[in-house]
């Protein structure tokens, strides 16, 4: 129960009644519950920046999903220490002659003929790098 206390703000209480003696009389006990209202009110508050937040990275990840399978360019994303495809864009597809319906996860040396195959194994060239003279 809400109660207005002499300032006019609004006090929630829970009452229990206790009947004494013949039971003609009863006797209320009163328990505040603002701190427990504040409680409440902070865990909705962060539920609701919770949602606010996901509903963000959902339209974020919406829009990542839509401007990568639109993208002209082929574009595969890999797991480097698999060396797998973890997601082609449809221009991808295309080139490799894959449905987008067959699902990434190969390893990313079969896309090539078995000569690129054994270019792709050899150990990188190391360049050296380019430094500024001072």
């Amino acid at each position: 129960m809400n109660l207005l206390s002499a300032r006019g703000a609004s006090v929630p209480i829970l009452f229990s009644a206790v009947r004494i003696g013949d039971g003609s009389r009863a006797v209320a006990f009163g328990r505040d519950l603002r701190q427990l209202s504040a409680l409440q009110q902070r865990l909705l508050e962060a539920q609701q920046s919770l949602d606010r937040d996901y509903s963000r990275l959902r339209h974020a990840e919406t829009r990542y999903r839509m401007l990568f399978q639109l993208w002209s360019d082929p574009v595969l994303i890999l797991d480097p220490q698999a060396q797998k495809v973890t997601e082609t864009n449809q221009a991808a597809d295309r080139l490799l002659g894959r449905t987008p319906r067959r699902p990434a996860g190969r390893d990313f040396l079969e896309i090539f003929d078995p000569k690129g195959r054994e270019i792709g194994r050899a150990p990188a060239v190391r360049r050296p790098r380019h430094r500024p003279r001072r």
